[in-house]
């Protein structure tokens, strides 16, 4: 199936179900028809049960689309035939002293997420230790964008509507009718800031490891979850 994502809900729910969940780059998936929440943080992404399967589906819906503003006009590789050949000497970064400063990480999700990197590293695949630069100002960031487009998209609906709108959805959307736009700008700014920050850790590894999710996937007769 699809799924879209702007702060996890891909990579979240396919954790906790043991699928395999992509969030493509921004711009390769066309989101036209999709109800938006952040315009400058939304994607539409693959959920399949293997890597395969997800790859095959990410074959058929990336691509460029004019009617949305946000995609991008790119070659779109052969997804299937890259998986073929396991890259070798891939170096791994993997930020774990913010890891293990985390006091939300669950005690099950440490021990599987390093059994899984000692398994990349039997893959012929090198390790290195990295950190995490502006990390704790990254949710702020996020937020911030997020909040403030998600109310300007879902204003009118609210004030009109409210009753179409779950509670914990629009408690949070509200928040951006307190947003200035000298918020929303210095947001942007550190995006900005951010995103050059991430792509110099970039330039010495291949890719960042992580744990998906902090936490197990939350019980069905726990109320909260």
């Amino acid at each position: 199936g699809l799924g879209t994502d702007t702060g996890g809900s891909i990579r979240g729910p396919a954790s906790w179900c043991n699928i395999v969940g992509h969030k493509p780059t921004y711009g390769l998936c066309s989101r036209r028809g999709v109800l938006p929440l952040s315009w400058s943080l939304d994607h539409v992404g693959p959920m399949a049960r293997t890597v395969e399967d997800t790859a095959l589906l990410l074959q058929a819906i990336a691509g460029y689309d004019p009617l949305d503003d946000g995609s991008v006009d790119v070659p779109i590789p052969d997804y299937r035939a890259a998986l073929a050949d396991l890259p070798r000497g891939l170096r791994v970064g993997v930020p774990w002293s913010y890891l293990e400063s985390r006091a939300d990480l669950g005690l099950e999700v440490l021990p599987i997420f390093r059994a899984a990197i000692t398994a990349l590293e039997g893959l012929g695949m090198t390790v290195v230790p990295i950190e995490l630069p502006y990390v704790d100002l990254a949710d702020a960031i996020a937020t911030g964008i997020l909040v403030s487009e998600a109310y300007t998209i879902h204003e009118r609906g609210l004030r009109e509507h409210p009753d179409r709108f779950g509670w914990p959805f629009a408690s949070r959307v509200l928040r951006g009718a307190t947003m200035s736009a000298a918020d929303y700008l210095h947001a942007t700014r550190g995006r900005a800031r951010y995103c050059r920050a991430m792509a110099e850790v970039m330039r010495n590894v291949d890719l960042i490891a992580t744990p998906t999710s902090p936490a197990p996937a939350e019980l069905f007769d726990d109320p909260t979850g």
